[in-house]
């Protein structure tokens, strides 16, 4: 299954044009990185799209989610990632993978005894994050305002904090590069609907290729 590292090693590729500056950006060894690709190769049987389109540039962004959608109708993009499903002539909407919400509390802390927990239960605890999470930021803030956020834009510190803070923190069944620092903690679900989130491929139907590769992610991620 594609993890979120994984993806996040992929679009700095995409967007940077070269394993050195990727990796340089990433603040990891250039050989990591050329195993990654290597790996997401091997894993979809495809090959990378800028070597399979050495004619076209390769870039990717962050929209609002109608933004996504209208651009790919009009051709200004390829693909889009969705959070939800859609309906709409020409267009292939395809389940790819689903991202599940875990609160992550220190063991001494008063919630660290649940099995489960809300939005609802974790409002007015202060937490951390982790910033450029995509939507799961604004949900927090959303669902938990009697809480304050303590948001963190550099990866070390982040993981610092987590390591040695008592306040808790988030992460998600994707995010496995933060198994390491999560030992003092209880990896708790979080139940509320839209903590637990199905991501959608959308590219037009007469793209075979890309529908292509979004029914072998399905796969890779156990979806029907």
């Amino acid at each position: 299954m594609l993890n979120l590292l994984e993806l996040e090693q992929l679009i700095a590729f995409a967007d940077l044009g070269t394993l050195s500056k990727a990796a340089e950006e990433l603040h990891i060894s250039q050989p990591t990185l050329t195993r990654t690709m290597k790996n997401l190769e091997a894993a979809f049987g495809v090959p990378l799209l800028a070597a399979q389109f050495p004619e076209q540039a390769v870039s990717s962004r962050l929209s609002e989610q109608p933004a996504i959608i209208e651009g790919t109708i009009s051709g200004d993009c390829e693909i889009g990632i969705l959070s939800y499903p859609i309906e709409i002539d020409g267009l292939a909407c395809i389940p790819i993978v689903e991202e599940n919400l875990f609160a992550c509390i220190p063991k001494g802390h008063e919630l660290a005894g649940c099995e489960s927990l809300t939005f609802g239960q974790l409002n007015g605890f202060n937490c951390l994050l982790r910033s450029q999470i995509g939507f799961w930021t604004g949900l927090c803030f959303q669902k938990m305002p009697a809480s304050k956020f303590l948001i963190q834009t550099d990866d070390f510190s982040f993981r610092e904090l987590v390591q040695n803070s008592t306040l808790p923190c988030f992460t998600t069944n994707l995010a496995t590069d933060m198994s390491d620092i999560l030992a003092g903690r209880n990896k708790i679900p979080v139940l509320d609907a839209e903590a637990n989130v199905v991501y959608y491929f959308i590219c037009k139907k007469s793209n075979g290729h890309y529908a292509t590769i979004a029914e072998q992610l399905r796969g890779a991620g156990n979806l029907p």
